[in-house]
């Protein structure tokens, strides 16, 4: 199998790679980074539905433990990660991922702007109703 292809693992060097990654940018104080969803850039036709979702959780988790650790130092600030995810992902498998993040980063009550910049707390009802499309 290709390096791509296997299945990633926790201990995994792809996975101690962005570990490293975001470690060396917090200590530079980027506080913005995009990271690509499935640590890759375009989707093959091998790349099955079940292989994107499981690549998505285990990107999510790690970039959680990442928070965790680094939120344990007593030195929190704020970050934001963007997900970008390949041109050709189909919309099921958006879908499917749109619905694990919330599962994975558990917020029980989500801050958003409305449109007159004032906090709105969202019920987790509304939350899944928001009607988030994929960039392309």
């Amino acid at each position: 199998k290709q390096w791509y292809q296997r299945r990633v693992r926790a201990r995994d060097l792809l996975l101690i790679g962005l570990k490293s990654a975001l470690k060396i940018a917090s200590e530079n104080n980027v506080d913005n980074l995009t990271i690509p969803m499935f640590l890759i850039h375009t989707l093959e036709s091998n790349m099955d539905h079940a292989w994107c979702v499981r690549r998505a959780e285990i990107v999510f988790k790690c970039v959680k433990g990442f928070m965790i650790e680094s939120g344990s130092t007593g030195v929190i600030t704020s970050k934001t990660f963007h997900f970008i995810l390949p041109k050709n992902t189909p919309d099921k498998t958006f879908q499917s991922i749109r619905t694990l993040l919330p599962t994975i980063f558990r917020v029980p009550c989500p801050m958003v702007l409305d449109q007159n910049s004032r906090k709105k707390t969202l019920t987790i009802q509304e939350l899944s109703g928001l009607n988030i499309g994929s960039i392309s």
